[in-house]
This record gives C-alpha cells, sequence and structure tokens, in this order.
C-alpha cells in the first residue's frame, strides 16, 4: 500500500510540475541551457589560453575541460535547487 501511495503522490508532482513549467518557461530553459553555454564558452573560447597556466607544459584545452567540469556539475546542481526553490 505504501509503495502504491508514494507512486500516486510522485505522478501527481510531476503532473503539477510540468504545469508549472508550461507557464514559466524559462526556468528550464535557463537551467539547461546556462550551463551548456558556460562549458562551450569556457572551454572552445578560453580553453586553450586558461588551459595553458594549468599544467607545467601539458596544458591546452583537454586539460582545461578536465578542470572545469566540476564546476559545471556544480553550476548545475546549483540551478536545479534553484528551479526546485522556485516550484
Amino acid at each position: 500500500m505504501t509503495a502504491t501511495h508514494a507512486a500516486r503522490d510522485t505522478a501527481t508532482m510531476l503532473r503539477r510540475n510540468l504545469r508549472h513549467m508550461q507557464r514559466y518557461p524559462g526556468v528550464p530553459l535557463m537551467m539547461v541551457f546556462l550551463p551548456v553555454m558556460f562549458l562551450l564558452l569556457f572551454v572552445y573560447v578560453f580553453g586553450a589560453t586558461l588551459g595553458n597556466g594549468l599544467g607545467h607544459g601539458l596544458g591546452g584545452r583537454g586539460v582545461y575541460v578536465n578542470y572545469v567540469s566540476p564546476a559545471i556539475i556544480l553550476l548545475t546542481v546549483a540551478s536545479s535547487a534553484t528551479a526546485t526553490a522556485v516550484g
């Protein structure tokens, strides 16, 4: 019985959140596209330059991607938490 109630409550909350996202389409779009845009910007635009300062002769875009990826993941988690708080 408890699993059935939990599944029904989850479905109800999902339906409500999807209806809210229809009213405010900017929140999910920013939640998805902002981290992607930051990753593309920092890796492909600034990656070669900033990556050269990281390694001792090993710098470049490949080294910088490993350096900046955890920050982008944290940004994604923070924007998801913000969207959840707003919802």
